[in-house]
């Protein structure tokens, strides 16, 4: 039998009482408690069904798969403390640990978490490509091998420690994709005793494990006393004896609690506070130096401006965009790094050399050179282009007006005649959805750490928005027979060699405008060591200490 620690007792004791009050009820706690805010707030707590950001790294505090990714993106054990990969590429088999052990919950026999079993994985994958399960996670096993009626026969657990996924074809970037946190596995009992609540009453492995969810309001996260990993000496994890996220939409004020020591995390910037906290470099100032630490680490993002290449679409009769060249022109009108110095603080970089994301590993090995900033060649290109000064509509989201004006001031000082319509989040998504609009914001952010991730943006199979992300509608055969090729691939120097011509393709046709790739920006206090972030914006809390 395993029984809480009256110590640990007393602090989830003390947490839970006060978890109906916000964010100043915390000082009766001890220094062990991790706090900060999401002011976007968290919808789900069910690693198949989350669809946003805020909802994943919770989610990661809560639950495991059978592989993860470490700091420097490389595929690391989990749950499976190993695995192997047959010669064709087609089999994988993981040997679960043994040490690994549920949460305790009201769903198993006298509330006891039980050991995890190869079937646990069987189950919690065949629930996500359930047709019944609104799962966005189902994409990542597409390969998996089905029958003629395309039911899923490619996830079998041999014994209790084995389990093996079948795949229908080699598929290199499938281990990666197994780190998604759709992956994480969930106990039957859970799901049978829980049925659709379970988003708000999450079981699963992590360190962390759920207490208290006063939605929009507070989230609290108990120490997993039965957790596996120890660090190197030993000991066993988490450090922490509970994380509290709060769920202030006020970033101004979220800053102030953080100011106040309310906080020992604020992830991104802000108007309110940037200002305040940052140089015109991007870096802390020195007046902070003393009471918190700054970090700003690359992530595989990009921002970018898109076209709809449609010509078939009615909003792209007699426009300008569908030219090519003037699309061109767009690109070599705008200072990247301009951009990136004074309308982000520096953070991020310019894109420099095309769609990949320089967080990417690998990175580096690409062998292309996008845009350069030359106002002269882009009125060149407006010149060739027969453009007469028609009006051009970007369509951007509110939050991203600011910046847009200032691509507005650079295309208008090369003779584009550009509008920028600002409207919220849900009509930009719905513009671009229905094509309303054939010039567009947007970002993309990856899944997983591996350049298909990005290209397939581009391939015309994944047209937006039934079957996939390109919102572009761009169509090129050559194009579509690299990305192809590419999913089968497995040697690097055949793979760099692929993005390279993929990035080519895209930079004569120019789809898009690379604008710049992003930086995760997070500001902690100055008691906090251990923390543990990756180019995919993930967040390990699980060897956090905090000094007295």
């Amino acid at each position: 039998m395993r029984f809480m620690r009256p110590f640990f007792v007393v602090v989830a004791l003390s947490l839970v009482i006060s978890c109906g009050t916000g964010i100043e009820e915390d000082s009766n706690s001890d220094k062990t408690v991790f706090r900060y805010n999401e002011a976007v707030g968290i919808s789900k707590l069910d690693p198949s069904r989350t669809t946003s950001f805020e909802d994943i790294i919770a989610i990661g505090h809560l639950f495991e798969g059978l592989v993860t990714l470490d700091e420097n993106l490389e595929v690391v054990p989990a749950i499976a403390s190993s695995w192997e990969i047959s010669e064709d590429g087609k089999e994988y088999t993981f040997y679960i640990r043994r040490d690994v052990y549920f949460h305790d919950n009201p769903c198993f026999a006298a509330s006891e978490g039980r050991r995890v079993l190869a079937s646990d994985f069987e189950y919690s994958f065949f629930r996500i490509v359930d047709p019944n399960e609104p799962s966005p996670g189902k994409y990542i096993f597409e390969n998996v091998a089905k029958t003629e009626e395309s039911n899923f026969i490619g996830f079998k657990a041999i014994d209790d420690r084995t389990f093996k996924i079948y795949l229908s074809k080699p598929q290199p970037s499938f281990l990666q994709m197994l780190t998604l946190k759709h992956c994480s596995v969930v106990p039957h009992e859970a799901i049978d005793m829980y049925g659709e609540d379970f988003r708000t009453n999450p079981v699963g492995t992590g360190p962390f494990k759920f207490s208290f969810w006063n939605e929009d309001v507070k989230l609290v996260l108990l120490k997993n006393d039965e957790y596996w990993r120890r660090d190197e000496v030993g000991d066993t994890l988490p450090y922490l004896d509970a994380i509290t996220i709060t769920f202030l939409p006020d970033r101004h004020q979220e800053y102030m609690q953080f100011k106040k020591g309310k906080y020992e995390m604020m992830s991104g910037l802000d108007q309110s506070f940037q200002e305040t906290l940052l140089t015109d470099l991007g870096e802390l100032k020195p007046k902070f130096d003393s009471s918190m630490i700054f970090s700003k680490i690359p992530w595989l993002k990009t921002d970018y401006l898109g076209f709809l290449v449609d010509d078939a679409k009615p909003i792209n009769e007699n426009s300008p965009l569908t030219n090519k060249l003037v699309r061109k022109a767009v690109n070599y009108a705008l200072d990247r790094d301009e951009l990136v110095t004074y309308m982000r603080k520096n953070i991020g970089k310019g894109a420099a050399k095309g769609f990949l994301p320089k967080g990417m590993p690998g990175y580096d090995q690409l062998n292309v050179t996008g845009f350069d900033y030359n106002p002269d060649t882009a009125r060149t290109l407006l010149k060739k282009a027969g453009y007469n000064g028609e009006l051009v509509k970007l369509v951007v989201a509110n939050n991203y007006k600011q910046m847009c004006n200032y691509i507005q001031r650079k295309l208008r000082e090369v003779g584009l005649n550009v509008q920028v319509d600002a409207v919220s989040k849900s009509v930009h998504r719905k513009d671009m959805a229905t094509f309303q609009t054939n010039f567009f914001l947007k970002n993309w952010t990856a899944d997983f750490p591996d350049p298909t991730n990005f290209y397939q943006l581009f391939y015309s199979k994944n047209f937006a928005p039934d079957h996939g992300p390109n919102y572009t509608h761009f169509v090129n055969s050559e194009y579509d027979r690299l990305f192809e090729e590419l999913l089968a691939e497995s040697r690097d120097t055949v793979k760099w060699e692929i993005y390279d011509r993929l990035e080519s393709i895209l930079l004569d046709d120019a789809p898009v405008v690379p604008l710049f790739y992003d930086e995760t920006v997070r500001f902690f206090s100055n008691n906090v060591s251990g923390i543990k972030a990756n180019s995919m914006n993930q967040l390990d809390l699980s060897e956090v200490r905090l000094a007295d």
